[in-house]
């Protein structure tokens, strides 16, 4: 075997490298496009999931803050309230709370609790 064979053998085992090199390097660059495609759908996913139960939680405070605005005029109106309807308000209160509400409904609080069992 001559010096030409060796060199030529040997340019040919690099480039054989080389190429198998640059395929891993695109297998593996696919993969990472794929799997950040497959993140970047899943991370939009979530943000709308959480935008949609922000909203709900935002129409139930609403709704919890009519209602208890409501009964409260309605039982201040009649100058008295059953222990079970009272104990309902301030369930429903302390829900309207803890989704954040303001303090608005506070003041109407005070006058349910301080009016007369039925």
């Amino acid at each position: 075997m001559g010096i030409w064979d060796v060199i030529l053998t040997g340019g040919v085992a690099v480039a054989v490298i080389e190429g198998g090199v640059k395929l891993l390097e695109w297998a593996f660059g696919r993969r990472a496009a794929k799997k950040d495609k497959t993140e970047n759908a899943e991370e939009k996913e979530q943000s709308a999931v959480e935008r949609r139960l922000g909203n709900l939680e935002v129409g139930q405070q609403v709704i919890l803050h009519d209602r208890l605005k409501f009964l409260g005029k309605a039982y201040i109106k009649d100058k008295e309230i059953s222990l079970d309807d009272r104990d309902d308000f301030d369930k429903m209160y302390d829900a309207y709370h803890a989704l954040g509400g303001n303090g608005n409904i506070t003041a109407l609080r005070g006058q349910i609790m301080q009016l007369p069992l039925k």
